[in-house]
């Protein structure tokens, strides 16, 4: 048993694309490139498309990671210590949800990654989530918090934006979609994303459609006074603003450029999980 995992280890390939904030098109064609890696473990996120096997590969990715440094990775990205928020928890069910297809071996090594991230994350306080996001936008863009907000997308992205708008203060959180949330947004009211163009004007328009929702011309949007935020990948929103607008790579550019304290941050925890990742193979070793 132990044998066998340090030699799975050894062979871990990691193929891996940044997809943050791009057209339709890039995406689909990133898709098709991960989609070849027979045999692997699909990582998909609104930032990333990662494949992890244990097959020698030639393929384009611009990031390509080997043995240990692999399972590493996987255990940061599980972690959330590459996500725009630090921690995020939805990162870790996207993880476990790739591995369940995969082969015994490539399993194996991503449960590995999984308990190392798992134990970071009893160990550490984890206080954003993806809504927070509006938070450094606002910031970015200089916009207050008041006023009104559209927020397509009805999906856990959307949501949590809502739910931060709402604790922020906004005076008027809508959100659209195709059809009404399963669950009611506290504070927030719900729009049929079909007539949503003939509504506003909004301060603050902000994209979290899913990876499957066709992109919006900006023409076809209420208009909007501040700002226009996208934060879905593919793009939601095409076209040429006349206001300030953001896309989530922004947000991300941001955070590398402006706050140190954070990236710093990130680096120690990425060297915290390498070790917890160690301390787990130490395990199978001895069993």
């Amino acid at each position: 048993m132990a044998f066998s995992s340090a030699l799975a280890v050894e062979s871990l390939q990691a193929c891996c694309w940044s997809t943050v904030s791009l057209p339709r098109p890039r995406v689909v064609e990133i898709g098709r490139l991960a989609g070849a890696h027979a045999g692997s473990a699909l990582v998909e996120s609104c930032q990333r498309l990662e494949a992890y096997s244990l097959e020698p590969c030639n393929c384009p990715a611009p990031g390509r990671l080997g043995g240990a440094e692999a399972l590493f990775h996987l255990a940061e990205v599980a972690a959330g210590l590459h996500s725009v928020v630090l921690g995020e928890r939805e990162i870790l069910g996207q993880v476990r949800q790739a591995l369940v297809g995969a082969p015994a071996p490539v399993r194996g090594l991503g449960e590995i990654a999984i308990s190392a991230a798992r134990d970071l994350r009893r160990e550490t306080r984890f206080e954003g989530h993806a809504g927070h996001l509006l938070d450094r936008a606002l910031r970015m863009g200089g916009v207050p918090t008041a006023g009104n907000i559209l927020i397509l997308g009805t999906g856990q992205m959307g949501r949590l934006v809502a739910e931060r708008a709402v604790e922020l203060g906004f005076a008027e959180v809508v959100v659209a979609g195709r059809r009404a949330p399963a669950q009611p947004l506290p504070g927030a009211t719900f729009a049929a994303l079909s007539g949503v163009g003939s509504a506003g004007p909004f301060d603050v328009i902000a994209g979290c459609l899913g990876s499957n929702a066709p992109e919006v011309r900006i023409e076809q949007l209420p208009p909007v006074r501040r700002l226009l935020l996208d934060l879905g990948t593919p793009r939601n929103f095409a076209g040429a603003p006349a206001v300030a607008s953001l896309m989530l790579a922004d947000l991300l550019a941001d955070e590398q450029c402006e706050r140190p304290h954070a990236t710093r941050r990130r680096g120690e925890l990425r060297t915290h999980v390498r070790t917890l990742v160690e301390r787990r193979l130490e395990r199978f070793a001895e069993t």
